[in-house]
């Protein structure tokens, strides 16, 4: 008799993946996954959707065969969006969170908005990762593109492969384009950023059957991550290290106060719950170009040894500055820098960053840390604890975007009670005598940073 299970469908800006979960949301099998091909030419951040599309269906063709599938559950990534016909099908390729072409236009949005009540009502900064400053790019430098609706890419994928879509709050609320105190399209962005409401998808926490299967509404990879790793305690943050980086504490939806720390953002996990935290643009992608560019050597070094000072944003800023423009600087090279001098250097510049974030959330009960970075360097975790000060526990699930999707599907079938943290192991201890060579490290990236965006 073929087993009952829940497939998963993470879609992320560096791989696609399709994995099996039973219905506790334990994973069954190695999950089947096909690599994103990024266009990064000036500047831009673009996904051909078609091939996203074959990509996924090849995955989940692969990973669903012999079983007999409940529900697929969709966690995607954040901010982005794809514009499609009045067929569904697209007409522009997918614009990803990481695109930095629309500078001009935010700079447009910042002149003709109070960027603090923005920040306010939507949860969101005036930036280019965000879909206000991006349309209105689009409007302005590809007229051609006729665009009907605007949608997520996985509301494009459960589109195409379900026949419908739905846009779930989790979605909608991180494009920087919805008023969350009010759960509607916000109608100064609207008209600023060019599109009318009939342009932007239905908001709503739902499903779509197709022969008796369930397809979830999409899902952020962030809040699924949190859920998935079991940072879902009371004060308890996640701290992410992929492509990108993040740290994020999950919490119940705001009654009254819908402020956000300075320099932080919040999206919702559902109706019930947000998540609110801050995001890097540059994490795991700078070791890769490092690998790609330098052959970087393994990091040997004393901390903060090599006399480098590294600003990383090869993808732009995100957190806490959100300087749109932001670029990546190397100061302090000498005739004996090395290579693992450099590579070195990158690493302690993305941990300084993540402190940056940091301390601008409450003191935690744990800091869970996830990510696939992680698994590949022990050492980053390490560096990790070393310069925050504090202990990092290792979550046990290698999958937490995914199997926070299933759960969330699990959730919402009625087939599990309630969401609930997971035990974790023995922490990663900091060295304080390292945090203290770091946090001079850090105080020199943050003296280089004030150079080149002194306000």
């Amino acid at each position: 008799m073929q087993q009952d299970v829940i497939v998963a469908l993470d879609i992320g800006t560096s791989s696609v993946r399709a994995g099996v979960f039973d219905l506790r949301a334990v994973p069954i099998a190695a999950p089947v996954a096909r690599p994103q091909q990024v266009d990064t030419e000036n500047g831009g951040a673009d996904i051909n959707a078609e091939t996203m599309v074959d990509s996924v269906t090849t995955c989940l063709q692969e990973a669903s065969a012999g079983y007999r599938v409940r529900a697929v559950a969709l966690s995607t990534f954040w901010h982005s969006a794809v514009g499609v016909d009045g067929d569904g099908r697209a007409v522009t390729p997918v614009l990803t969170w990481a695109d930095t072409r629309a500078g001009a236009q935010v700079r447009f949005l910042q002149a003709h908005v109070d960027v603090a009540d923005v920040h306010r009502r939507t949860g969101c900064l005036v930036h280019t990762s965000y879909l206000p400053a991006r349309l209105r790019w689009v409007k302005e430098v590809h007229p051609e593109w006729r665009v009907v609706q605007w949608l997520s890419p996985g509301e494009y994928l459960m589109r195409r492969l379900a026949g419908r879509s739905v846009c779930s709050l989790s979605m909608a609320t991180a494009t920087g384009l919805f008023d969350s105190r009010r759960k509607m399209w916000d109608a100064e962005l609207m008209d600023l950023c060019g599109v009318v409401a009939s342009q932007l998808p239905e908001v709503s926490d739902g499903a779509v059957e197709v022969a008796g299967v369930r397809w979830m509404a999409p899902l952020g990879d962030g809040a699924c991550s949190n859920v998935g790793c079991g940072a879902i305690g009371e004060g308890d943050v996640a701290i992410m290290l992929g492509t990108s980086g993040a740290l994020r504490r999950l919490a119940a939806w705001p009654t009254e106060d819908w402020s956000v720390p300075d320099g932080l953002w919040r999206y919702a996990l559902d109706a019930r719950r947000v998540v609110t935290g801050g995001a890097v643009s540059n994490g795991g992608n700078v070791w890769a170009w490092m690998d790609q560019v330098l052959a970087a050597g393994e990091v040997e070094g004393e901390p903060d040894g090599h006399g480098l000072t590294m600003l990383p944003f090869l993808a732009g800023e995100r957190s806490p500055g959100w300087h749109s423009e932001a670029r990546a600087t190397l100061h302090g090279l000498r005739w004996g820098t090395t290579a693992a001098d450099i590579r070195q250097a990158g690493m302690e510049a993305v941990a300084y960053q993540l402190a940056a974030v940091r301390d601008r959330l409450p003191r935690p009960a744990r800091l869970v840390a996830t990510g696939g970075v992680f698994e590949r360097s022990p050492q980053w975790l390490q560096m990790l604890a070393d310069a925050l000060g504090e202990p990092l526990y290792r979550s046990p699930w290698a999958e937490a975007s995914s199997r926070g999707a299933v759960l969330m599907a699990l959730d919402a079938l009625g087939l599990i009670e309630a969401l609930a943290p997971v035990p974790l192991g023995e922490a990663v201890e900091p060295c304080m005598d390292r945090h203290v060579r770091y946090a001079a490290g850090r105080r020199r990236q943050e003296e280089l940073y004030r150079t080149f965006f002194p306000s």
